[in-house]
């Protein structure tokens, strides 16, 4: 196709490919590759802090299972102090998993989707 016609027709083709995901629980649950991004805009934020932080949002969601629960704070070791600038990345990969990554280096992966729909539930 002339100029960027064939880029239009991919950029549709890749939007009908998640018209399925109608609202947040499809989003949730669709096995799909998924990235929740944070960069810290506070000069300290202590590892103890985004501990406490994810244990005050498992409390306000009890619909996540006590697997993904224990999933959860065994990623607490890989948290350090964070400070302005840093990144905290969650990213999920259909078959492999999801993948804690801390200022671009990966601080681990836990396998499956359990743990995927506990991360992107809070």
């Amino acid at each position: 196709m002339i100029g960027g016609q064939s880029n239009l027709i991919e950029k549709r083709s890749k939007h009908r490919q998640y018209e399925f995901l109608k609202n947040a629980q499809s989003v949730i649950n669709a096995d799909i590759p998924k990235k929740l991004a944070l960069e810290f805009i506070y000069s300290n934020v202590p590892q103890k802090r985004m501990r406490a932080t994810l244990e005050e949002n498992l409390k306000a969601n009890p619909q996540i299972s006590q697997k993904a629960r224990a999933q959860m704070r065994s990623c607490y070791d890989w948290f350090q102090d964070f400070t302005t600038g840093d990144t905290f990345v969650f990213l999920y990969e259909p078959g492999k998993g999801t993948s804690l990554v801390i200022n671009g280096e990966t601080r681990g992966t836990i396998p499956g989707t359990e743990f995927m729909k506990a991360v992107f539930t809070i």
